[in-house]
């Protein structure tokens, strides 16, 4: 097998560059590891509470505030908490951070808020927030940041993403602005049409992830 050259004249072997391609992967959870549409977490909220572009808003923003800090704690007391309990501490955690989260949110939003009851309290035990409990080793503060950051980013962008389409096609708006005469979809603002468009979106960037990774990240596989 033929190595390929690094800007630096030094050989790098087919299996070191496989190896880097897997740890991409890995560590990217905006699009080749989206925590929505590749993990399949945090689905409750983006089905059934994000029917328009700033619901959709409020819960990314409730979200982020809580993933972040809750990775950070979560790593930084690694070994002092038993791996059993880890995933209720993580939600222990989320929960405490989630009330300033919330009081922050409702001078923002006000009654909007108010109207997604019960889907911000859930997001203190959402899989979003606890999936990294089981990690039983220290990453480090910046590792760890980055990874927290970018899941926030990703679930972010699909959720608005999603919340956007189903309010153009439900309600012939976007963030209340008319766009359309009137709703091409109407079901897209209720749960099974947020279902189907979920599903939808899913499918559709899992086939383009699995295409991109064939052409980017081939590993150097001999053709």
């Amino acid at each position: 097998m033929r190595d390929k050259e690094d800007k630096k004249g030094t050989y790098v072997s087919r299996s070191r560059l496989m190896l880097n391609s897997e740890e991409a992967q890995q560590n990217d959870f905006i699009f080749f590891n989206n925590t929505v549409l590749i993990q399949g977490l945090a689905l409750t909220p983006v089905i059934a509470a994000a029917a328009t572009l700033k619901d959709a808003v409020i819960l990314a923003i409730a979200a982020s505030i809580i993933i972040i800090p809750t990775r950070i704690i979560g790593d930084a007391t690694v070994g002092w908490i038993k791996t059993r309990l880890r995933i209720i501490f993580y939600a222990l955690v989320a929960a405490l951070i989630l009330i300033p989260d919330m009081v922050l949110l409702y001078r923002w939003f006000g009654s909007r808020f108010i109207a997604l009851g019960l889907y911000i309290p859930l997001l203190a035990v959402d899989g979003a927030v606890t999936w990294r409990a089981s990690v039983s080793q220290k990453e480090g503060v910046r590792h760890v940041f980055r990874n927290a950051f970018s899941t926030a980013l990703g679930y972010s962008f699909v959720i608005c993403l999603i919340g956007t389409v189903r309010e153009i096609l439900g309600k012939g708006t976007v963030w209340g602005l008319k766009l359309l005469n009137g709703a091409l979809f109407p079901a897209s603002s209720i749960i099974p049409g947020g279902l189907l468009i979920t599903a939808l979106f899913a499918a559709f960037w899992q086939g383009i992830t699995g295409f991109l990774k064939k052409i980017l990240f081939a590993g150097g596989k001999e053709q």
